[in-house]
């Protein structure tokens, strides 16, 4: 077989970028019309992004073969499709939570809701916020066409069409405010990187699946050492049996048996104090793909993201059984605040010197290496730079806020990473209102701005982390090892551009689907959780400005505790190292994520524990390929499931999604 010679580096490198992008526009545009319209599976968020996934196992089981077997020169290499994977990684950022499912219905939430509320729209005005921020007017009885429309859909009767121009303003004012986190993230994980897989050993669970799915086969073979493994198979065909049985029941339960994965153990804690339990303590479901992670997470991580959930519990429970007058919820949250805080400190903390020497670079990079660090430092510096001038110069806000808000971007961001790199729990998100910050302070020191863009801030750097740019970036440039050595500035530069382009792309998408459409198929609002977390954050910021808010309980006192139990679990971790607790747990108490995990994570943990304590390291590297067939077959299943309500809508059937313990 004479085939011409391999193609040379640069273009080899070029034809993984436009694959990449080939998927990221795909991600870009299905994406949003998948998981909002169709309220289908979702397949864009999270840091195992199903989109990406599945392309890749499409490209490893169906492409990559075909062409070893007809002409193997080719084939994707293993740097090519860490390449790829790392582009459609970022790129499934912009869709979903990490972005446009949020802003849009957040921005146009305000101008709605004013136009009917006279006394909420008075407030509003003496906020002065930047009226850029927004495509319509706000004020009482105004006209909000821009705003109404995209909440309800286009009048197609009168031709009305989308008002794009209406949306220049916003997307500039918005627009560079993302843009400014998204160097302040990047240059975040080029900086960490380096220092987390190289000094710290951390285990960065996902990148282990993602490195395992890309690895090349051997001299001869079609596909990697992965898929050639008896036990992955056995393990994806009992995972997609049974969520086929499941799935098919939930369509005919009375021709096709289910297999029960759920359970509610409610009758055994009727009596005070069991009844004040959280509900979550008792009924659970298991998830395959959080028992497969669950095994390749260290002994204590894993231990410590189910404890601390279930020691939360009981928390609870004793607070308000025993101490009804004192305990108050918010509690909690105010601990993780705290382990937030704690944990960005002392990440920090292991990591000065390599913080010290990037910082020393920008000023006199010497060497490749040194240059690449200072671009890093160039990124990360402007975006820090860039999003307190943001706040400080176009929106308005008070210097010192400004300046909380963006250490409190940059902690979130530092801290959503470093669990993913530790934990690789795949739908992990930081729960924390940045607004519940601003209440420590007094009132009267608040101005309006300052409370709107707490909100605001707290919807793009908290509750987006669940696909968060900075930790999605830190694992494209761990899979991309080898570019990023020899040119990580460029790789950080490029992922730059894909969030861009895809900010432009998918933001179009998205107004596009709410301006024609505004039911999902099976009848729910299209465009709600922007405008659900500024009905629960906002209302709060809104009609508080100018008034005192006595809490029933110290904030200072619950969040310094939990700063100080993260400290000391976080040291305990450093001095011991068979020490059991670790202080990421702290980050799930009482969130929807640690609720839901916990039982699963269990699982994997003590089935893990039993392999190792009765058949050693030996067992425990056998069973390894069962466990990443849990995760694959979750997977699999996931893109069943995907397909299969879309047919059955095509073939004249009502659409329905099957409820079954599956978190995509």
């Amino acid at each position: 077989m004479n085939d011409a010679p391999p193609p040379d580096r640069w273009l080899r490198t070029s034809l993984a970028v436009l694959i990449g992008l080939l998927g990221a526009v795909a991600i870009w545009i299905i994406g949003p019309y998948n998981n909002y319209l169709f309220s289908n599976t979702n397949i864009t968020d999270g840091f195992l992004p199903l989109a990406v996934l599945t392309f890749t196992l499409i490209l490893v089981l169906g492409v990559n073969p075909l062409l070893r077997w007809i002409r193997p020169r080719l084939a994707l290499s293993r740097g090519q499709m860490a390449m790829i994977v790392g582009v459609m990684l970022v790129a499934a950022v912009v869709p979903g939570q990490g972005l446009m499912r949020m802003l849009p219905s957040a921005v146009v939430r305000m101008p709605v809701e004013a136009s009917s509320n006279r006394q909420l729209a008075e407030t509003i005005q003496k906020m002065h916020l930047p009226g850029a921020a927004f495509p319509d007017e706000i004020a009482y009885g105004a006209e909000v066409p821009v705003s109404s429309r995209f909440v309800g859909e286009l009048d197609a009767v009168r031709g009305e069409s989308v008002p794009w121009g209406a949306w220049v303003g916003p997307l500039y004012f918005w627009g560079s405010l993302v843009l400014f986190g998204w160097l302040m993230m990047i240059g975040l994980a080029a900086i960490v990187m380096p220092q987390w897989r190289d000094n710290e050993r951390l285990p960065f669970p996902l990148l282990r699946l993602q490195e395992s799915m890309i690895a090349p086969p051997e001299k001869g073979r079609l596909v990697g050492p992965m898929f050639r493994d008896r036990k992955l198979w056995v393990a994806i065909g009992v995972v997609v049996v049974l969520r086929l049985l499941n799935g098919l029941s939930s369509y005919y339960p009375d021709s096709v048996p289910s297999v029960p994965l759920r359970w509610d153990l409610g009758a055994l804690f009727t009596e005070e104090p069991w009844v004040y339990l959280r509900k979550e303590f008792y009924q659970g479901q298991l998830f395959f793909l959080l028992v497969g992670i669950a095994f390749f997470i260290p002994n204590r991580t894993s231990f410590s993201l189910w404890f601390l959930v279930v020691a939360y519990f009981f928390y609870e429970m004793v607070g308000k059984a025993y101490f009804p007058a004192s305990y108050s919820g918010g509690s909690y949250r105010d601990h993780r605040l705290g382990a937030i805080i704690a944990i960005s400190v002392c990440v920090l903390w292991l990591g000065r010197k390599r913080w010290g020497r990037v910082f020393k670079r920008m000023f006199s990079p010497r060497s490749r290496e040194g240059r690449q660090d200072a671009l890093a430092g160039w990124m990360f510096s402007a975006g820090v730079a860039g999003m307190f001038c943001w706040l400080v110069f176009a929106a308005k806000v008070q210097a010192g806020f400004a300046l909380v808000f963006t250490v409190f971007a940059f902690m979130t961001s530092l801290t959503i990473s470093r669990a993913i790199a530790e934990a690789g729990i795949p739908f992990f998100k930081i729960r924390s209102e940045l607004y519940r910050v601003v209440r420590l302070f007094p009132a009267k020191l608040v101005a309006g701005t300052s409370a709107y863009f707490a909100v605001m801030m707290g919807i793009l750097f908290t509750v987006t982390t669940r696909s968060s740019a900075a930790a999605l970036s830190t694992h494209a440039l761990a899979l991309n090892e080898d570019v990023g050595r020899r040119n990580r500035g460029a790789m950080g530069l490029l992922l730059v551009a894909v969030l861009v382009i895809g900010f432009l792309v998918s933001g179009a998408v998205h107004l596009d689907m709410n301006y024609h459409n505004s039911v999902t198929l099976d009848d729910k609002p299209l465009s709600t959780d922007g405008g659900y977390f500024w009905a629960s954050d906002a209302i709060w910021s809104l009609r508080s400005v100018g008034q005192e808010i006595h809490p029933t309980y110290s904030r200072e006192f619950h969040v310094g505790f939990g700063f100080t139990l993260a400290v000391v679990l976080f040291v305990l971790c450093l001095a011991m190292p068979r020490w059991p607790l670790h202080p990421i747990g702290l980050l799930c108490v009482s969130s929807w994520m640690g609720n839901i995990m916990w039982p699963s994570v269990f699982v994997g943990w003590l089935v893990k524990q039993l392999m190792v304590r009765y058949g050693g390291a030996r067992l425990y590297r056998s069973a390894r390929p069962f466990f990443l067939g849990l995760i694959v077959g979750e997977v699999f299943s996931a893109m069943i499931w995907t397909v299969v309500p879309l047919l059955m809508w095509l073939s004249g059937q009502p659409y329905t999604r099957p409820q079954m313990t599956m978190l995509f």
